[in-house]
């Protein structure tokens, strides 16, 4: 895919899945890509303040065959996975309230193991100051990106937790 995940042409068009049937299509070098088996559906929860980016990434996760839950800020976030759990949370790191650096740091206190990835528009200060996350097993995106960064991304995410269980409900 050579297309921005979060550029604005992405948007266009209906957020339903493709129709296609659990396969691996051929990517754009011929290539599989990454697709989740329905009856195996991953959910991925998206954290991100900016709706356009939330909205891209939706688009992109399902066309992957994930299940997706979106929260517009961290404290939104927190009440998902406590409501409804994740195998994987996917949040800016630039957001006002509660940035997600400060909640991969609540979540790795409360579940250490669980998946993360995190993504950021931000100046390449801010994300040099970021690339300690990848230390911790957490792959870092640099917005934009494309549809091939972010399978890379979910590949290691899930293979750094492979024995993890994801973000559980607590109710």
């Amino acid at each position: 895919m050579t297309d921005s995940v979060i550029a604005p042409q992405l948007l266009d068009g209906d957020d339903s899945l493709d129709g296609h049937d659990g396969g691996a299509p051929p990517g754009p070098q011929g290539r599989a890509e990454l697709t989740v088996p329905r009856a195996c559906r991953l959910r991925v929860l998206v954290v991100d303040d900016e709706d356009m980016c939330r909205a891209a990434l939706r688009r992109e996760l399902m066309r992957m065959g994930f299940d997706v839950t979106l929260a517009g800020s961290g404290l939104q976030a927190l009440d998902s996975l406590h409501a409804l759990g994740a195998d994987l949370v996917l949040t800016d790191l630039l957001m006002p309230s509660m940035s997600g650096l400060q909640l991969i740091q609540r979540l790795r206190a409360e579940q250490p193991a669980g998946p993360m990835i995190a993504c950021t528009g931000g100046t390449l200060p801010e994300v040099a100051a970021c690339r300690r996350l990848a230390a911790d097993g957490i792959p870092l995106l640099v917005k934009p990106f494309d549809g091939d960064e972010l399978q890379l991304a979910l590949q290691q995410a899930l293979a750094v937790s492979d024995e993890a269980r994801g973000f559980r409900p607590s109710r």
